[in-house]
């Protein structure tokens, strides 16, 4: 596996995705993205990603302890690339709280799923 991924990391990206201007609020997250490259045949997806969420265990062979699950996907959205730039906005479950940390990530895939391009934003917090 790591020969596959170092051959990977070599190949030229083909697509610069560039997400900018965040704006928070407690309901939605606002933001621009610019493409470069070819977007023919190309979606940008976007999630919202909530970096860590700890959960107590109260039965079980795992009670009394303490459940990480890091990176959690918590909405995902497709933006069809009619233009090179725009702005979006992707909505911020109830489950989110004002001290939790945030992160927008995105990645440009071609209908045979192949990604050509992504990027992440700075983590943020709700206001």
């Amino acid at each position: 596996m790591k020969g596959n991924l170092s051959k990977f990391l070599k190949k030229p990206v083909k697509n610069m995705v560039q997400i900018s201007d965040v704006e928070v609020s407690l309901s939605k997250v606002k933001f621009k993205y610019n493409i470069q490259g070819s977007r023919i045949d190309k979606e940008l997806k976007v999630a919202l990603i909530l970096e860590k969420r700890e959960t107590p265990v109260k039965k079980g062979e795992n009670g009394g302890k303490l459940l990480t699950n890091s990176n959690i996907v918590l909405e995902e959205i497709t933006i069809s690339l009619e233009k090179k730039k725009g702005l979006a906005e992707i909505e911020v479950p109830s489950i989110v709280n004002k001290e939790d940390n945030l992160q927008i990530v995105s990645y440009l895939q071609k209908s045979d799923f192949e990604i050509t391009g992504a990027t992440q934003s700075e983590a943020f917090n709700l206001h």
